[in-house]
């Protein structure tokens, strides 16, 4: 075989199209022209994926070595990327043979592991003056604090900027409790100092410059004009203009109100000609006033922007030289933080040098996934494939997909793909896009083909610029031949609105039954947007299931792909933890409570025993300290060997990872076990619940699709990065829709957050070989969503199911066939299953079967008016109003504005009784209180709406709130098993005397407040 020199290449790769098949083809023809495996670097972002590049390509050598046929078949796929000439037998026995000498010398990894080997060789080139220690993520929050407290306490004689950043912070905690507020700070500073990382140019920290003239801010002026307002339409009995009076009445320097439909046709007036002027009937003698007050309110918007971002990037640029001198350059880093002492080196002539000892041994670069690529992992490989780019001996391929680029909240920038192909196009080779599915069936292709290539309903949800950039990379896909005689089916379950509780997750339960994946071998998903859907069904299936009668039992078992925290789903571990807080909180009740009902209890009754515990961890360490106390609450488990004593041998892991720390301090210990978390994975015979973007990379045979409504997450902070570089701190989206400027960073942004929505839910779609299951929500009236990214509204639309007269059972599409799950028949015999090594899904320990209570795993997202009704309740109190509640929970209901108006009139028309006002005049009171309590053989976690204390917390009253449309007496048979053990919990963890504990239900729909003896 002759030296054959290799193209530098893009490759676009859809979804299931054998990516990774032709990448590891790329590896081996490599070696078979020549290269020696260990010039070739191979980089990706998971380790799995990393793996599937040395395992499929072994593979491929050793079947290829052994068998004519398939030594034929991919000696062809193989000249398909090089003239490498006929492969035989032999030849794939030596290439494999050159693999195997050089195991140890392989550079496939992931692009964090590869900076992390390139960081250790060349620390001092790299201006590090420490050896490299990688931080867990306990210890990088823990510096991260560190820095945050000290960037701030060297601002704390300049007031203005601390006084903008706090507004900041204000806007992005947008009502959180104060126990929240810390973390929304961390996470706000990780953001801005991200984009700071990106972008350290301070003048390109900036606002949008408005194109309307302006007029500077003047309460006095605004609120004259508003009146003169007022007192026109008063005169003229204009009161369908009393829509502009509201807005402007609810407008002010630092807030700007919703718009209706007159103010937004008065918005788009004023953005086209800076002028109100020809908004409906809006007459002369009424504009120069409306003028004046936009123009006001535009100034305030923007100039509190651009002193934001002015306090931010002060804020953020002092806390990255903190950071960097007290960690970084300390040698404590994060992968992260290589990352960017790679691409952010002080010291370019030394880091030259070490990237030309480093490129020197490498002539092949071939990175997966690179969609995914962030702008500073870039930085790391640029100067290196420069040089790769002009040599001829060496090359780079890239290769990924658009479509699937959902992980911009990570850093990913999916321009990349396109910009890197623009710089080095006269050297660079574009290759055909990689469109047909080796994975999915036609019934499965043919519903993504016309989903995703349906331009006109794309540009109604999710918006023109969105359509445009997806049309520009959409190419329908086909299947591959090995493929297209399979039966699939693609089929919608229509749930109307309903009070019932749990409606998704028992419709989930049904289908999995009927369809009984496990049992026919089929692997089968549910895919979620949110974690606290995926619990709210898995505990609606392990309910259902246990349920079940003796001669109907299922063998549905199912498991979260998610991250588990080991303090939160367990009695042993929270009564450790209090154990602990009140050897150094003595006057800690609550922690002395929960320890008095738990086994531990017994510790108590020696006279010294928090000097022994203490004396111990300083002397030992948490690990050697909490032997005999888990040794106490094992014994307590001695008929149960499951769930609870798989926590403490974990918790006792945690312990001994901490002491490595060579750290002492229990309220650090104490901090690390309740953000302690790990991932439970599970057998192939059980019903997966994961993310969506977990769920990348993988297929299977069934895939169920419950949640595709935009989600209530959490908020991003209004400091983003255009696509221009500028970092800009964007004023309210209201306040945009007035100025033309303003609006086109607006839409910039919505076009890439629905973009990123798009990508989303292809990325669900496509994991499914043979069928999709879609559950779609149903309200009264069609819900008007456009320009949203709403999918579940475009899907709800696509199949017409608010036509009348359209029968909604047993919607499927077109080349669906039911009969597809009669290819995979039922094992006649279960015992098989049954004997599986699944991990126990009963979540049995020695207080019995956990039951969780908690609110947001019952609620059904149907029963959205509830929700919200909720929510407002849960943010009154005496210091609060009503519309300041209404506002702080309004963030999370703005999908449903109709939903959210419902719920805010039972809430006045509940705090019109005054008994019910009453409740939330009250001080001391505990919100969304958490519980967990042992009663009888059962533990139960959960939350209890409202607890209000009276005569210095002797007595108590919990009220629960519900949105139920019943009776008295219905409401008190439904609910009162509940609150009975609300007040067992609440007696157990604060001593409160059950008889000094009162029960009462507030009935919204009824606005009544009724007692539970």
């Amino acid at each position: 075989m002759n030296k054959i020199i290799f193209n530098n290449e893009r490759t676009l790769a859809s979804a299931g199209s054998g990516k990774t098949y032709n990448l590891t083809n790329r590896i081996i023809a490599l070696v078979a022209g020549g290269a020696k495996p260990k010039e070739i670097c191979a980089l990706t972002f998971t380790r799995k994926a990393a793996g599937e590049f040395f395992g499929k390509t072994m593979q491929k050598l050793a079947e290829a070595a052994q068998n004519d046929a398939y030594a034929n078949s991919l000696s062809k796929d193989i000249n398909k990327i090089a003239e490498i000439g006929e492969l035989k037998k032999e030849n794939f026995a030596i290439i494999l043979e050159k693999f195997a000498k050089s195991l140890q010398n392989l550079n496939f990894s992931t692009i964090d592991s590869f900076t992390s080997k390139f960081l250790k060789l060349f620390t001092s080139e790299l201006g590090i003056n420490e050896s490299v220690e990688i931080l867990d993520e306990f210890s990088e929050g823990k510096a991260k604090e560190k820095a945050l407290f000290e960037t701030l306490r060297q601002f704390a004689g300049d007031s203005s900027t601390i006084a903008e950043f706090a507004q900041a912070i204000k806007e992005a905690s947008f009502g959180k409790d104060k126990k929240m507020i810390v973390s929304t700070v961390g996470n706000f500073i990780d953001e801005a100092h991200f984009l700071y990382l990106l972008q350290p140019d301070k003048n390109r920290w900036m606002s949008i410059i408005p194109k309307t003239p302006l007029i500077e801010w003047n309460s006095d002026k605004y609120r004259e004009c508003t009146e003169l307002l007022e007192k026109i339409f008063s005169e003229k009995g204009a009161k369908k203009k009393n829509s502009i009076l509201t807005f402007f009445k609810n407008s002010d320097f630092d807030r700007v109100y919703n718009l209706g439909k007159l103010t937004s046709e008065m918005a788009e007036y004023f953005r086209k000609t800076s002028s109100a002027r020809g908004t409906g009937n809006i007459d002369e003698d009424e504009y120069p006033l409306i003028d004046q007050n936009i123009k006001r309110l535009l100034y305030s918007q923007t100039d509190a922007s651009q002193k934001a971002a002015s306090a931010i990037y002060k804020i953020v640029s002092a806390y990255e030289k903190i950071y960097d001198k007290t960690v970084r350059k300390q040698g404590l880093l994060s992968f992260n933080d290589m990352t960017i002492s790679i691409a952010k080196s002080p010291n370019p002539v030394e880091r030259k040098f070490a990237e030309y000892r480093f490129d020197s041994s490498t002539k092949h670069w071939l990175f997966d996934e690179f969609q995914d690529t962030s702008r500073l992992q870039w930085e790391v490989f640029k100067d290196i494939i420069d040089e790769a780019i002009q040599d001829p001996e060496k090359s780079f391929y890239f290769v990924g997909d658009i479509k699937q680029s959902i992980y911009g909240w990570r850093g990913g920038d999916m321009k990349l793909f396109g910009e890197i192909y623009e710089h080095y196009k006269s050297h660079m080779e574009d290759n055909e896009q990689m469109k047909t599915s080796y994975r999915s069936c036609p019934a499965v292709i043919d519903f993504v083909n016309k989903v995703f290539s349906n331009r006109p309903m794309m540009k109604t949800y999710f918006g023109e610029n969105a359509e445009n950039a997806w049309s520009k990379i959409w190419e329908d896909h086909d299947c591959a031949e090995k493929n297209r005689k399979q039966k699939g089916e693609v089929s919608v379950e229509v749930l109307e609105k309903s009070e019932e509780e749990d409606a998704l997750g028992n419709a989930v339960y049904n289908y999995i039954k009927e369809k009984n994946p496990s049992a026919r071998n089929l692997t089968c998903a549910v895919l979620v947007q949110t974690n606290k859907k995926a619990l709210q069904i898995i505990e609606a299936i392990r309910a259902k299931v246990a349920a079940e009668k003796d001669g109907e039992k299922s063998n549905i078992r199912v498991a979260s792909e998610l991250d588990i925290y080991i303090a939160q789903d367990n009695l042993a571990i929270p009564a450790m933890l209090a154990l602990l807080k009140l050897s150094v909180h003595p006057q800690d009740s609550f922690a002395k409570n929960y320890v008095l009902m738990s086994p531990l209890s017994a510790v108590l009754q020696n006279e010294n025993w928090d000097e022994e515990l203490t004396k111990k961890i300083s002397s030992l360490g948490f690990e050697k300290a909490f032997e005999p106390i888990a040794k106490i609450l094992s014994e307590n488990l001695k008929d149960f060997d499951g769930f609870t004593k798989n926590r403490i041998s974990q918790f006792m892991e945690a312990c001994k990872n901490f002491d490595e720390e060579q750290n002492r301090d229990a309220d650090d210990f104490i901090d690390y076990i309740q953000k302690y978390k790990i991932r439970e994975g599970a057998a192939s015979d059980t019903i997966q619940v994961m993310s969506i973007h977990k769920s990348k990379g993988l297929d299977f045979d069934i895939v169920i699709l419950p949640e595709l409504g935009n989600t209530q997450g959490n908020r991003s902070s209004n400091v983003k990065s255009r696509n221009n570089g500028d970092v800009v701190y964007m004023p309210s989206k209201n306040i945009c829709e007035f100025d033309e400027n303003l609006k086109e960073a607006s839409d910039e942004f919505k076009e890439r957050e629905n973009f990123e929505k798009l990508c989303k839910f292809y990325v669900a779609l496509t994991r499914a070989k043979r069928a999709i299951h879609i559950i779609l929500n149903k309200n009264k009236t069609e819900t008007k969503s456009e320009g949203n990214g709403n999918f579940e509204h475009f899907l709800a639309k696509y199949f017409g199911i608010y036509e009348k007269g359209k029968d909604l059972r047993g919607l499927k599409t077109d080349l669906s066939d039911e009969a597809w799950i009669e290819d995979f028949p039922q094992k006649e015999n279960l015992s098989e299953i049954e004997k599986s090594e699944t991990p126990k899904e009963e979540y049995e320990t020695k207080y019995g079967q956990i039951e969780f209570e908690f609110d947001f795993l019952n609620r059904n997202s149907a029963n959205l008016t509830g929700l919200a009704a909720h929510s407002i309740f849960e943010n009154l109190n005496g210091k609060k109003s009503l519309e300041e509640a209404a506002l702080a929970a309004k963030n999370q209901y703005l999908d449903c504005p109709e939903n959210f108006k419902d719920a805010l009139e039972l809430v006045k028309k509940s705090l019109e009784n005054a008994e019910i006002k009453k409740i939330f005049e009250c001080e001391d009171f505990c919100a969304e209180l958490p519980y967990c309590i042992l009663n009888g053989n059962d533990t139960e976690c959960g939350r209890i709406d409202r607890v209000n204390f009276f005569e210095n917390r002797t007595r108590a009253e919990i009220i629960d709130f519900k949105t139920d449309d019943a009776s008295e007496s219905e409401l008190i048979s439904r609910h009162s098993a509940q609150l009975k053990r609300y007040a067992l919990a609440l007696s157990k963890s604060s001593g409160i005397p059950l008889e000094k504990i009162g029960l009462k239900i507030l009935s919204a729909r009824n606005a009544k407040l009724v007692k539970v003896s």
